[in-house]
């Protein structure tokens, strides 16, 4: 498959797919989200971006089980969550009140602009092929100053080297259990992750006038004994050269030009 319009189309289906069939419960148990140390940093950043008094908007955009939004509660007087799955948007609804939940897609966000103070994608870019119009989108929806968090998605710079272990790994089988999940986690699966830099650019472009990325390790209890191992090595090595490529991801904090 070389059509980028018929990759992006395989891409959106398979996570719609993914996203459909997967259970609530199941979901919250992915340690690299709800582990204590990532939920207590996703609380900070979302503190630091708030608007001062708790009266600002917040939109999350692939919000799953609604973390950010729960994490965002006392931060943001009005939440709005935005998913393709009906099925996790329904759950949400139901064990969670005051959230607004709407279904949609970034590249078509269904919402007037200059509406939100804040918006948030967490580990939502590595499902998508490419990304300038969800850049786009955001930008127009956000109030001028406004602030795009993004967080939660594979670093490249580490991936390019990753790259060769995980098909050496999974030469023969799925790495995410399937044909249709691995095409959902496309830069999980089907590159070596994303490049912040050029990411960063193509926010620039789309209208937000800095860009701020920090990369960072991931803190999940839940790998396999060599990827703990692998973890520890570049860990070691952070504290001595802190190189993009010894860690596994990153986040991004862009504002919206005045």
């Amino acid at each position: 498959m070389t059509d980028p319009g018929a990759i992006h189309r395989a891409v959106r289906n398979a996570n719609l797919q993914v996203y459909s069939r997967i259970g609530y419960d199941e979901y919250e148990r992915n340690p690299s989200i709800f582990e204590t140390g990532r939920q207590e940093a996703i609380r900070e950043i979302l503190a630091a971006i708030a608007p001062p008094g708790g009266r600002g908007s917040i939109l999350d955009i692939g919000t799953g089980t609604g973390n950010v939004l729960r994490l965002a509660q006392g931060l943001f007087g009005r939440r709005v969550g935005m998913d393709l799955s009906d099925r996790l948007l329904a759950e949400l609804g139901r064990r969670h009140g005051g959230l607004l939940l709407v279904a949609g897609e970034g590249d078509h966000l269904p919402f007037p602009g200059g509406r939100f103070d804040a918006v948030a994608a967490y580990g939502v870019l590595h499902h998508l092929v490419g990304h300038e119009a969800l850049f786009r989108e955001v930008a127009r929806v956000l109030r001028p100053g406004g602030v795009f968090y993004t967080d939660h998605d594979p670093n490249y710079y580490l991936g390019r080297f990753y790259r060769v272990l995980y098909r050496l790994r999974f030469r023969n089988r799925h790495g995410f259990g399937d044909r249709v999940t691995d095409l959902s986690e496309y830069h999980h699966s089907h590159t070596s992750g994303l490049a912040a830099d050029r990411l960063a650019a193509a926010l620039r472009g789309a209208g937000f006038s800095s860009v701020e990325v920090r990369y960072r390790m991931t803190s999940s209890a839940g790998l396999p004994r060599l990827y703990r191992a692998i973890r520890a090595a570049l860990r070691a090595a952070t504290a001595v050269y802190p190189a993009r490529s010894f860690y596994t991801h990153f986040y991004m904090l862009a504002r919206r030009a005045h």
